[in-house]
């Protein structure tokens, strides 16, 4: 299998790098603005304004209000979304070839010139207040919310995407600006497209006029995180009926060849109806109805690990069969079927998402944002394809050892001890 990937990174005019990959083919396309901010990055004074801030893009600009800028978007066949992550905060639209030069210009406006008005800076912080309470009831949420923060104990990665209400309600209209002015730069942000559009064409569609100037210390991205191993947290929730576990540790970072052996022993031990987890503690025991594992890789690190929810009387004997599943693949190893099969599954995953929109401009601009440059998907396909069997034992080795798993858990059991 032979990928084909033309991506072109350039510096436009004024200052803003550009990330952008013409397929003809495609019949619609997807246009980006990265910025390199999130939880990681932020002070513990104001954790959450990311993700606050994100919001308050979308609340006018000082030439249109809110609903206009949603009907002009949407009159031309537009979506527009956004999100922060723990690392980077994306914006973008979608659209069909003919209406770009109409979106666009409306894009970069919200960006670059928003107002941020007092009123509604007030009602999206009780917006976000309530996502945050929504996540606190939310016993999954919660429960990874709490693995977060024992895996990244005493580090800047402990911090929340959302962060908490009193930090919320404590944000002004002055720590917004100035985090934007300050975040918000060239050095710090860049655009990404992917679409039939010619590469040309785009760069001459933005409009340059449109940036910030400044410049933010690289060395804030180059943060280093201690191992924390046999950390464990319970929440008490009277409302629950069941425990919800997730056990979890700290991996390698985005760059470590790592990440591929370590993917697939993550699917073979809990990704799937057929992985081991699965048919041993649902199909087999009936012990639980939810379980799979987790791998989360970003710049700095990632965590990975298992998920289980399960009655309080289940909860010893899953957690031993678990252990005894992660035991018996540091040992044994995996079979050469098994991995046959999860390679084949990720790697459908990695060409299926790479088909679309969103997917390949998500993969330019991760590599970007991580690399500085563009990975070729054909040598991620390569790299997983060579992962063998001592290389999925020596990660078993490594990290599936049980006892230094780091365990949180939220239950309906008030005096319970781990």
């Amino acid at each position: 299998m032979d990928l084909k990937q033309n991506v072109s990174i350039e510096k436009l005019e004024n200052g803003v790098n550009f990330v952008g990959e013409q397929i003809r083919i495609f019949h619609s396309l997807i246009f980006g603005y990265y910025v390199r901010v999130g939880s990681d990055y932020e002070s513990e004074r104001l954790n959450g304004i990311s993700h606050l801030t994100e919001h308050l893009f979308f609340k006018g600009t000082k030439k249109r209000k809110s609903d206009e800028i949603s009907r002009i978007i949407e009159h031309y066949g537009g979506s527009v979304n956004a999100y922060t992550s723990r690392d980077h905060t994306t914006f973008y639209f979608k659209c069909l070839p003919d209406n770009f030069k109409k979106i666009l210009p409306i894009f970069q406006e919200m960006i670059f010139d928003p107002l941020i008005p007092e009123e509604e800076l007030e009602k999206e912080k009780n917006v976000v207040i309530e996502e945050i309470r929504s996540a606190e009831d939310d016993p999954e949420d919660l429960v990874f919310e709490n693995l977060n923060r024992i895996i990244f104990k005493g580090s800047p990665f402990e911090k929340t995407i959302l962060g908490s209400e009193e930090i919320i309600k404590s944000i002004t209209r002055k720590d917004v600006i100035d985090f934007i002015q300050k975040n918000y730069v060239c050095n710090n942000s860049f655009y990404s497209y992917v679409g039939p559009l010619k590469i040309s064409k785009v760069k001459d569609l933005i409009d340059n006029k449109f940036f910030r100037k400044g410049e933010v210390n690289s060395k804030i991205f180059d943060q280093k995180v201690k191992d924390n191993f046999s950390q464990k947290i319970y929440v008490y929730k009277n409302s629950l009926q069941q425990f919800h576990v997730a056990l979890g540790f700290k991996t390698q970072n985005y760059s470590s060849d790592e990440r591929y052996p370590l993917t697939i022993l993550s699917a073979i031990l809990g990704i799937g109806m057929s992985s081991r987890l699965f048919k041993k503690l649902r199909e087999e025991m009936g012990l639980v109805y939810t379980v799979y594992s987790f791998i989360d890789i970003f710049k700095e690190a990632g965590m990975g690990g298992v998920y289980f929810v399960c009655s309080p009387d289940n909860f010893r004997k899953t957690m031993g069969l678990i252990e005894k599943e992660m035991t018996d693949i540091i040992k044994n190893g995996v079979k050469k079927d098994e991995m046959e099969k999860v390679k084949n599954q990720i790697l459908a995953n990695v060409v299926m998402s790479y088909d679309s929109l969103s997917g390949r401009m998500g993969f330019n601009s991760k590599s970007f944002l991580y690399k500085k440059r563009i990975q070729s998907v054909n040598s991620v396909i390569k790299k997983f394809k060579n992962v063998s069997s001592d290389d999925i034992k020596e990660v078993a080795k490594k990290y599936l050892k049980f006892n230094r798993l780091n365990i949180s858990i939220v239950g309906n059991k008030k005096d319970f001890k781990i």
